[in-house]
């Protein structure tokens, strides 16, 4: 730190940053823990660090004084440099400490295009990046592997629902993805993995629907179910989402979160498998996790922010349910739990989930006989969007 913001911007970090970023639990977090502790002895990795506080502050204070702005680009470009000497060293010399050092600095960087909401798909590089280091790396220390996890279980969903070409599709253990560790049996009810226990599953299985509906609707077949492996997948789907049951506490903010991911899993096949129509099925479905979400928001706020990470993770299943809304009513309401997730984190993205979605709702009112509300991830492109719904 050579310059008097950057102690400010290291300061904002600890105190508000770590705190907007967690998405792990109230005891644990990586942000303000061994983050912190190993970019003050490693130079990248405090340029990634005071990069993504800067990209905070400014998304929290858009009118920050100009000398934020010089230091951001300052701060990124050091730290894009240090990573690219980093990675050269470390195929020279293995070692646990660069190793790690290399997977946080692509981890702050993801963030960091995703907090900015930054539309062209910078986030992409990094997300890769880190993907291929948990998959092939045998030098992470077990703190750093299990972070590095944790953000991708959860990066890789949001991609993956919201995305036409998602960088790292989620894979079912059937397909022999070893990374899902709340598939694994493998069971933190304080973390997002808990929140998601169950679920990765029926939703990658989804998206294998969905990707197959779409190529039949490509070639102007409207009966894709007289494909019978791909009718038993979606009705393996719809089994396993009716026989999920939660195992978290009730009545707490992960509780209610993981029910909003069922009630968006839901949705997710329903839309799927369903023209873009009303219906008073879909319509009770949507209210339900409208409800839930609407649950945990509040019992965060009541504990004056304690559990206050479950914010971060709640955008996915609002936007599923969303893309879900025919009746206006529920529209407001998805806007409004926008607008509280908003207030919790600043992230920039979130202000694109709302134009994305209000022109789904666009097209959905339109009901066009090609039916493109069907395919929320098209719109995206056609918006030329290309960001991380997280």
């Amino acid at each position: 730190m050579d310059n008097p913001l950057d102690s400010h911007l290291f300061s904002y970090f600890i105190t508000h940053a770590a705190q907007a970023l967690n998405i792990y639990s109230e005891t644990y977090n990586p942000f303000d823990g061994f983050v912190i502790d190993m970019a003050i002895g490693n130079t990248g990795l405090m340029h990634s660090l005071l990069c993504l506080s800067a990209s905070c502050l400014l998304a929290h204070q858009p009118s920050s004084a100009q000398e934020i702005v010089v230091r951001h680009s300052h701060h990124f470009d050091r730290a894009v440099v240090t990573l690219r000497k980093g990675v050269e060293a470390y195929s020279s010399y293995n070692s646990t400490q660069n190793a790690d050092c290399i997977m946080l600095q692509t981890i702050l960087l993801a963030l960091e295009a995703i907090v900015t909401g930054e539309i062209h798909g910078s986030y992409r590089c990094h997300l890769l990046a880190a993907q291929r280091l948990v998959d092939s790396c045998g030098d992470l220390s077990s703190d750093v592997q299990s972070f590095a996890r944790q953000f991708l279980l959860y990066h890789n969903l949001a991609n993956t629902i919201s995305c036409l070409d998602p960088v790292n599709v989620v894979k079912s253990p059937m397909q022999g993805c070893q990374t899902e560790t709340a598939e694994q049996g493998i069971f933190s009810g304080s973390c997002v993995d808990g929140i998601l226990h169950g679920l990765l599953d029926p939703m990658s299985r989804t998206r294998q629907v969905r990707d197959a509906i779409r190529y039949h609707r490509g070639i102007g077949n409207s009966r894709w179910f007289m494909d019978e492996q791909l009718l038993s997948l979606a009705l393996g789907v719809e089994t396993q989402l009716r026989t999920w049951q939660s195992r978290l506490q009730p009545n707490t903010p992960q509780y209610w979160s993981s029910l909003a991911y069922r009630q968006s899993a839901y949705v997710y096949l329903y839309r799927t498998i369903k023209p873009s129509k009303a219906s008073a099925e879909l319509a009770q479905v949507v209210s339900e996790g409208l409800s839930y979400t609407s649950l945990a928001l509040r019992d965060v706020t009541r504990s004056d922010g304690m559990n206050g990470w479950v914010c971060g993770v709640l955008l996915p299943p609002l936007f599923l349910l969303g893309c879900a809304c025919f009746e206006v009513s529920q529209r407001q309401l998805v806007l409004e739990s926008l607008e509280d997730l908003h207030a919790c984190n600043q992230r920039t993205n979130i202000v694109h989930a709302r134009a994305i979605l209000e022109e789904v709702w666009s097209r959905m009112d339109a009901a066009h006989d090609a039916d493109d509300a069907w395919d929320w991830e098209a719109v995206m492109k056609d918006m030329s969007v290309d960001i991380m719904l997280s």
